[in-house]
């Protein structure tokens, strides 16, 4: 998870999907390594694909 998320910053990604499981790694990181980032933690793929995905259809002005 320290690595991921380390390369996640050199790589200027601010969203992070992680499976549930690895909350507790996630939490132990130092505060300036996680610092800027806005991190997610899913059970399944539904979670993943609802996060990734605008559920809500385009309103009027925006693209399809």
């Amino acid at each position: 998870v320290k690595e991921k998320t380390i390369a996640a910053r050199r790589s200027d990604v601010k969203v992070i999907i992680f499976p549930s499981a690895n909350r507790r790694d996630f939490d132990e990181l130092a505060p300036n390594v996680k610092e800027g980032l806005e991190v997610h933690f899913v059970d399944n793929y539904d979670q993943i694909f609802d996060l990734s995905f605008d559920k809500e259809p385009p309103t009027e002005g925006q693209e399809k």
